[in-house]
């Protein structure tokens, strides 16, 4: 967490000080509808619903075109059902990330509405996690130990998505939604011949304002 914190003031720094145009900073807050995928012996995920929220900075380099930094805590994860001895045990995995997109962002109209394309990469590092199972009116939940449970904590994906901003006051309010293409394997189990396929898969749509820091 200490190293994406070091890399997201970089990158605003090192932004702030190769752009002449006005620059802004603000929340933002949404949800995040996350799944897996993955191979075909488990490709039965499901959905799960999770809070997203963090901080956007916006840095324009022209009047169409802007790099967008962020640092993003979400959850992402999944659900499946295990047939075991003939009973069905529902499992939901729950994974707590913080994220930083860098997001190339491309404004498509003028004026005080802009609508607006971006994508990137994004880094995500896992904090924690938890495994809850539930068969008939039992239900158990542990902590994962990402070690002991050969499963990575490093996420790195790639993020697709489109929006519009609004003048309003001194800022602009935002919406955008977003898809989450995650490339990194989860599975970092040993022996690494025995490792499956398993990638977050996510799509988050959030709300936002962004505040001006002058010229």
């Amino acid at each position: 967490m200490n190293q994406l914190m070091k890399l997201f003031a970089l990158l605003v720094f090192v932004s702030f000080t190769t752009t002449s145009y006005a620059q802004s900073i603000g929340p933002k807050l949404g949800v995040n509808i996350a799944s897996w995928t993955g191979d075909d012996a488990l490709d039965d995920y499901s959905s799960i619903t999770g809070l997203q929220f963090g901080a956007v900075v916006e840095l324009p380099v022209s009047d169409k075109f802007a790099i967008q930094p962020e640092l993003v805590y979400l959850r992402k994860g999944s659900s499946f059902d295990i047939d075991f001895l003939g009973t069905t045990i529902g499992t939901e995995t729950q994974l707590n990330y913080f994220e930083i997109p860098i997001l190339a962002k491309i404004f498509l109209t003028e004026g005080p509405a802009q609508v607006f394309i971006n994508a990137g990469p994004s880094i995500g590092f896992a904090t924690s996690g938890t495994i809850a199972a539930k068969s008939g009116d039992e239900e158990e939940e542990v902590d994962i130990d990402f070690n002991e449970d050969g499963l990575s904590n490093f996420d790195f994906s790639l993020a697709v998505g489109a929006g519009a901003q609004f003048n309003a006051g001194p800022g602009k309010f935002f919406v955008d939604v977003r898809y989450l293409l995650g490339l990194a394997n989860l599975d970092d189990s040993e022996p690494e011949a025995d490792r499956i396929d398993v990638f977050n898969r996510g799509i988050g749509a959030s709300v936002g304002f962004l505040f001006p820091l002058g010229q």
